[in-house]
């Protein structure tokens, strides 16, 4: 890639950290890395996959190395919990790849002379200039980054210890309310229901022990009515004393593991596919576009948040 291109990308989109100025002064041929301001505070999967994926791409692009961007979690995913986002404790830093080129990342700008350290601005997602969907859109990022060792290790001995053979990720709590980009939080409720779930597994022929990674409480009732069941031996986080200490201590480490069981074990199923098996099955395809599915859909809502109030 010519020096000119990408000396006319950084002048044309990127800002620099301090003052908002234009970054191009700051990217000639002594440039070696690139630094970011932060990142929009959300999840580990959104800020993992969605956004450091785009800037260790944009990185490579330029040819720089991207220094690791200090950032927080999202506390609502770790019962009102704000923690730093310590990359290591989740991946294996030494394992990233862009479409299976190994690419190295730096923990920090120890050792780098300023002048080599381009200091950027992230993108907003709304807002004057370059979105960063429009980034993203335009890099279209093909990142892998392996797990955390330990993570791994440890759930391939839980999997062998406790014979699981299946994983499916119901993601509820957040979801019942704003749904994802395609559908309401009412699919997501209904996809999500015992039924549909034990029938997805029936018809994709899992096998009967199936540990459920999920955000729900231990006393929700979709555990109740799950735990009835005789055809499936669900097993859930509250199950393992070890992964209830993991819980408590920080959520995200848990889910991180749970994502290493779910990529070990030969069955899997998520909200995607059990949305799709339920659609597909034709008991709410025909109303997704009318309608009677958005009233539907308020009057689902209402309920749902005044049952919340309620509970509060």
């Amino acid at each position: 890639m010519a020096f000119a291109e990408r000396l006319a990308f950084v002048k044309q989109n990127l800002q620099l950290a301090e003052d908002g100025a234009v970054a191009e002064d700051h990217f000639h041929a002594e440039t070696r890395a690139l630094h970011l301001d932060g990142l929009v505070p959300a999840g580990l999967n959104d800020q993992t996959f969605l956004q450091l994926s785009t800037y260790i791409t944009l990185a490579d692009w330029l040819g720089l190395q991207l220094i690791l961007p200090q950032s927080m979690l999202e506390p609502m995913h770790n019962a009102g919990r704000r923690i730093a986002l310590d990359w290591a404790d989740y991946y294996d830093l030494q394992d990233i790849k862009i479409a299976g080129r190994p690419v190295d990342v730096l923990l920090s700008a120890n050792g780098i002379p300023d002048h080599q350290i381009l200091k950027i601005k992230h993108l907003r997602r709304i807002g004057d200039g370059m979105k960063f969907g429009e980034l993203r859109a335009m890099f279209k990022p093909d990142v892998t980054i392996a797990p955390n060792r330990r993570l791994h290790d440890l759930a391939r001995a839980l999997i062998a210890k406790h014979g699981i053979k299946g994983c499916v990720h119901l993601r509820r709590t957040d979801r019942l309310i704003v749904g994802n980009l395609r559908d309401s939080g009412l699919i997501f409720n209904l996809a999500t229901q015992p039924f549909n779930v034990i029938a997805h597994l029936k018809h994709q022929k899992f096998p009967p022990d199936i540990y459920i990674m999920s955000d729900m409480p231990e006393d929700d009732p979709i555990i109740a009515k799950m735990r009835q069941s005789s055809r499936y031996k669900f097993q859930f986080v509250y199950d393992f004393p070890e992964l209830m200490r993991m819980k408590q201590d920080n959520n995200y480490k848990l889910f991180a593991m749970e994502k290493c069981i779910y990529e070990q074990v030969a069955y899997r199923a998520d909200g995607k596919r059990l949305r799709d098996f339920y659609c597909c099955r034709g008991t709410f395809s025909d109303l997704k576009h009318s309608w009677l599915h958005k009233l539907q859909d308020i009057m689902y809502r209402r309920q749902l948040e005044k049952s919340q109030g309620e509970q509060a």
